[in-house]
């Protein structure tokens, strides 16, 4: 048994409902498939994870976008030019 079974459950976390139903359906494919026992172990495996590793793995990359000066100054130009020609496009 690990320190995090005295953890709350998902349940306080709002998320997606497919993301919820997601479990379920891999467990489901898993059963078909006939790879239950790969499924099991993947499962203790990550239940042996310290909670920092854990965190670690199930973390989602975020990627950073990243727009030069040049680019910036570019599209404000252009806006400014389709503003004068349609200045109700002010909101858009």
């Amino acid at each position: 048994m690990s320190d995090r079974d005295s953890s709350p459950p998902l349940g306080h976390l709002a998320l997606n409902p497919a993301v919820r139903a997601k479990p379920l359906q891999l467990l489901t494919d898993i059963q078909r498939s006939g790879s239950l026992q790969a499924a099991q172990i993947a499962i203790m495996k990550l239940d042996l994870m310290g909670d920092d590793e854990l965190l670690e793995f199930l973390s989602y990359p975020h990627h950073e976008i990243v727009i030069s000066e040049n680019v910036t100054r570019e599209f404000h130009t252009q806006r400014l030019s389709e503003l004068r020609r349609d200045p109700r496009r002010q909101d858009h």
